[in-house]
């Protein structure tokens, strides 16, 4: 309930996806008294198909591009949130183009037998 506070909180904020982390980490890493933390990976994006991500130890996302179909993975240097004090987060940014397919899964989807 903790982190759900803190990222509604923060979300409402114009600040990049690796400062909204760095002040998250802050903030859970004091209220969690336990060995908990969690991982995430947050995009902001305008309309004109900019997006900055970032992403703290989640597994990464990837885009698929519609012209050439390659495919991308997303992936920034970022610990996980909760777990150390004054930890980094990196951001990127890039352009989507029309068409462009950004996939964002969690770990279940990869560790499922």
């Amino acid at each position: 309930m903790a982190a759900r506070q803190a990222f509604n909180d923060a979300l409402s904020s114009d600040k990049g996806p690796s400062t909204l982390f760095y002040e998250l980490n802050e903030i859970l890493e004091k209220r969690i008294q336990t060995q908990d933390y969690l991982t995430a990976f947050l995009i902001k994006a305008d309309l004109k198909g900019n997006i900055l991500f970032s992403n703290a130890a989640h597994t990464q996302a990837i885009i698929i591009r519609k012209d050439s179909e390659v495919i991308e993975s997303l992936d920034t240097d970022g610990l996980f949130i909760g777990a150390w004090s004054d930890a980094r987060y990196e951001e990127k940014e890039l352009t989507l183009f029309p068409g462009d397919r950004i996939f964002l899964y969690t770990d279940g989807l990869t560790e499922q037998k």
